[in-house]
């Protein structure tokens, strides 16, 4: 006879499942606007004109990591708890990178990713018993 626990989603990963699903919005509007560069311009020139829609690519799979991750937290596996802190670190570092072009923007991703490596890093217990 097996038993089945029902141990509730502690309310840090449940937060930090709803800001990565932020954070890959946020990844989608960037690659969107990497795309249409030269009708918005409203990025910084992280790179030359040629390699927008690379970039812009790039950023459309990173959103879909993002969102994926988010996804993976809110149905439990321990994957999305493994996902999120590389996806997170990575995030950080990335916006850094931009933090003179857009500062507000920046700053605010930053904060997201630290409050995502925070809910995953106190969550240890609830993916130990999935």
């Amino acid at each position: 006879m097996s038993q089945m626990r029902s141990a509730r989603r502690p309310a840090l990963v449940t937060f930090a499942a709803i800001l990565l699903l932020m954070l890959g919005g946020f990844q989608v509007v960037v690659a969107i606007t990497e795309f249409f560069h030269y009708a918005f311009g409203s990025l910084p020139p992280v790179a030359e004109a040629n390699y927008n829609i690379f970039w812009g690519i790039l950023d459309a799979l990173y959103a879909l990591v993002l969102l994926y991750a988010g996804y993976a937290l809110l149905q439990g596996q321990a994957i999305g708890r493994l996902i999120t802190m590389i996806v997170a670190i990575f995030a950080a570092l990335r916006w850094s990178f931009l933090i003179w072009y857009a500062p507000w923007a920046s700053a605010l991703v930053i904060g997201i990713c630290v409050l995502i490596i925070y809910a995953m890093a106190q969550s240890d217990e609830y993916f130990a018993s999935r």
